[in-house]
Parts: C-alpha cells; structure tokens; sequence
C-alpha cells in the first residue's frame, strides 16, 4: 500500500505495472507519479499509464462496430526523449509542415521536454515514429491547457484526428482541464476544419500577427497571416462523449 509522502524507487514503480491502467482509471495516478524521485522517468510512466490503457480497448467506430486497416492501427504516445529531437526537428522542417508552424529552436524544445508544466510526446504507429505533440499549462491553476503543437509525417489518413481525440482524452480525463484551446494559422485550412469537425469553437483572431513566407514566394518578407483562436470546455467535450462523438481507437 502507498502512503501519502511515500517516496518510490523505480523497483517498486515497476512491482505497480498491473495495477497503472486501472490507476488511470480511478485518477490515481498522479497520485503514484507525484513521490517518484525522477520527475522525467514519472512522466515516462504516466504516458505508459495511457498508453496501456488505450490499448485495452479495441478500435469503434462511431456506431460503434469494430474497423479495420488504417484506423486500427492507432497511434501511440511515448515521452520525448533528449535522443528524439533530431528527429522533432526534422519533422518541423519538413516543406509540407513549415508553412503552418513557427518552428522552434533545440533548447526550446528541450526545455518543453524537462519543465513540469509542458508534456512533449513523440507520436509513434505500429513502434514507428510519426511526429509530435506539446500540451502547455498542464499545472495550471485555470485549468486551461494549450496545444502548443501537433506535427505529422503522415497526412490526409485520420492520424490527425486519432491523435486529436488522445489528446482530449489526455486534457480532460487526466489532467482535468476544464479549457482545451489551441491557435492556428488562417491559412492552415485543413486544420482549421478538422479542429471545427472535432467540437473546437472559433473564440477570436489576432489579425496579422505572425508573419510567413509568400505562397509563391517572390517577397522575401513574407506576407501577413493571422491566428484563430480555438477552444473546447470539459462539458462540451462531455456532452460529445455521450453523443458517441470520441469514439475512436484508444478514446472510450
């Protein structure tokens, strides 16, 4: 039995495996990651926690019936590791992604991997990697949590949404947020629908706030762009969930 300030190895983390996925279940587990002594290794755990968790359950369609193929083969979530960022990079460089993001430096990246109020996971698929995620504000006291980022090889195939709805479950079931919010470029119109289809409500724009390289690129200044803001409350996701509108692989 674990007792409140009760410090644990990694032996004794590890004698726990059986019992993580219903720890999750119960919101327990941050109870048990809270005293181990390797704040990385705890987080390691924790998205071993939902990994397993998800993986109890097989893939439904909205109706419910079990599917194949590609949507089957649902994505898992790993923390990033220091080894991984070469890897992180290249997916933010990548022409098909960079129009859309302000890439980051290596350090920024490194210090979203070790500060407690990010989570920076590595997307992988059948034990490849696909891209990443970063989640902000997971420790605040708003409970408004921010994705930061979402970044994929794989495109026009649902991996976006899969990971969307991971990403939901993660927010509201596990860190209890009560505001999931995001900000996209206006010329991202692909995401911009895809968030919109998954319940994300349009809350404002910062008119030409960033800048970003010229579709044909003849100004070496780049062009004005602006950014949407997006944002789910925990009884919007709710009430999605009882329409049978999350179900999908690892989201029940």
């Amino acid at each position: 039995m674990l007792l409140i300030g009760q410090v644990i190895d990694r032996g004794t983390l590890l004698k726990i495996a059986p019992l993580r996925a219903m720890s999750v279940r119960q919101g327990k587990v941050f109870d048990v990651v809270r005293f181990v002594p390797d704040r990385h290794f705890a987080n390691q755990l924790l998205a071993e926690v939902l990994i397993a968790d998800t993986r109890q359950h097989a893939p439904i369609s909205r109706r419910g019936h079990s599917t194949s193929g590609f949507w089957s083969m649902a994505p898992h979530l790993r923390p990033t590791m220091l080894s991984d960022l070469a890897f992180v990079l290249s997916v933010e460089n990548d022409p098909a992604n960079r129009p859309y993001i302000t890439p980051w430096e290596r350090t920024q990246h490194e210090g979203a991997v070790r500060f407690p109020d990010f989570r920076h996971f590595i997307v992988e698929r059948e034990g490849e990697r696909d891209g990443f995620v970063i989640l902000q504000g997971c420790r605040s006291p708003h409970r408004s949590v921010e994705l930061k980022r979402l970044v994929l090889q794989t495109h026009g195939r649902g991996l976006g949404r899969q990971c969307l709805r991971l990403l939901k479950q993660m927010a509201f079931r596990d860190l209890h947020a009560h505001r999931f919010w995001l900000d996209v470029k206006a010329q991202n119109t692909r995401a911009l629908a895809l968030y919109a289809s998954e319940g994300f409500l349009e809350e404002g724009r910062l008119r030409e706030s960033v800048r970003v390289t010229a579709p044909s690129g003849e100004d070496p200044a780049g062009v004005w762009d602006s950014l949407v803001v997006m944002g789910l409350l925990d009884r919007e996701y709710q009430a999605r969930r009882a329409q049978g509108l999350e179900g999908v692989a690892g989201v029940v």
